[in-house]
């Protein structure tokens, strides 16, 4: 675990298109997520919710990590290429 920003950093995923964490801070879950694209530009995802609605994010957030992926192009299958 890693403190960052005053979050709790319980879970880190890093990879060579991709890096993704998720934390706690007193009521607050964070979910981020970065990944590669096309011409040296990069995504970013930050969802930012109360603790007391986790059943209700899980999903999302499940979905979101199964789903965004960098470009074919990059060598990691994405949903949909930009490229």
């Amino acid at each position: 675990m890693a403190r960052q920003d005053s979050w709790q950093i319980n879970s880190s995923k890093p990879s060579r298109t991709f890096a993704s964490y998720s934390g706690t801070r007193k009521d607050r879950i964070l979910y981020a997520r970065a990944m590669a694209l096309c011409h040296d530009a990069f995504g970013y995802l930050r969802l930012e919710y109360p603790k007391a609605a986790l059943k209700a994010y899980d999903p999302v957030v499940q979905h979101l990590d199964k789903t965004l992926a960098a470009p074919p192009r990059l060598g990691i299958r994405a949903p949909r290429s930009p490229c």
